[in-house]
This record gives C-alpha cells, structure tokens and sequence, in this order.
C-alpha cells in the first residue's frame, strides 16, 4: 500500500471516527438529559447509547483508524498481511453498518403508528437522512479504499 493510499484511507476512517463518537456522544448528551444514568439502560424515551448499533460502529471505526496508522513498515510482507487483515475487518464493519440501515429501512417500511424513530431513538424522515446511512457510506468508502490500496501494493 503505497503512502498516499495509507493517507487516504486514514482520512476517511479519521473522518468516519469523528463522525461515530461525534454522533454516539450526542446521543449520550440526549439519553442523560432526559434523565438516564450509564447503570440503567431503560426508563427513558431514548435507547442507552451503549446499546446501539451506532456505539459499535463507532469502537470499530476507531480500531480500524488505530489499526491503519499503526500498519508495519518494516517488512512488505507483515504490511501485505495486514492490509488484508484490515480490509477484512472493514468488509465486516460494511456489512454490519449496511446491515442495520437495511434494519431501519424495514422498520420504516412497516406499518407504525406515529412518527419514524430511527435506532437513536429520535425522529426521522426517512432512514437516508439518519447517522446510521452516513456511516454506511463512510464504511463502504474506507472498504473500496483499502481494496484500492490493497490491489495496488501487489
């Protein structure tokens, strides 16, 4: 994987980072405010935000942005080995985040009464305009980038 590969692929994962935890402590910011505390995980309008799929993307985002400024210099091979790895680990976090936005999409599409609660427990729209897509994408861009950089450090 060449340098400017590396660089853009930590660019969308760092980007993808701040984008998660900006998104999870917004939604830890709404569940206290509305009277929850970290031990209780109901008994408030909002979900517990350690209980979303958006808490978990957010943790893989920043393995995987660890993971890739952290990749060895030393020997092609062990850099080979791990680009590999990595890409496997964001095929997985592309499937899980695609995964829950195809969740929420159902979830919409079904009939229900009163207004569209997205996984954060707020209303909205249309799944398209929820963190959980923008994620997706995000996940989708940083998986064609390694893919990219992968290909062309062979």
């Amino acid at each position: 994987m060449t340098k400017t590969w590396a660089r853009s692929l930590t660019a969308v994962l760092a980007g993808g980072t701040l984008f998660a935890w900006g998104t999870v402590l917004v939604d830890f910011r709404r569940f206290f405010q509305a009277g929850g505390t970290l031990g209780q995980s109901t008994g408030t309008t909002y979900p517990h935000p350690a209980l979303t799929p958006c808490f978990y993307g957010a943790i893989l985002f920043l393995v995987a942005l660890t993971w890739a400024l952290t990749l060895p210099a030393d020997s092609p091979e062990r850099r080979r080995r791990a680009v590999r790895q990595l890409t496997g680990m964001l095929v997985l976090g592309t499937l899980f985040a695609w995964g829950n936005f195809a969740y929420e999409l159902y979830r919409y599409c079904r009939p229900h009464e009163g207004p569209y609660l997205s996984c954060s427990g707020t209303v909205a729209a249309h799944p398209v305009y929820t963190a959980c897509f923008i994620g997706a994408l995000v996940y989708l861009s940083a998986l064609v980038v390694a893919i990219l950089g992968a290909r062309r450090s062979r």
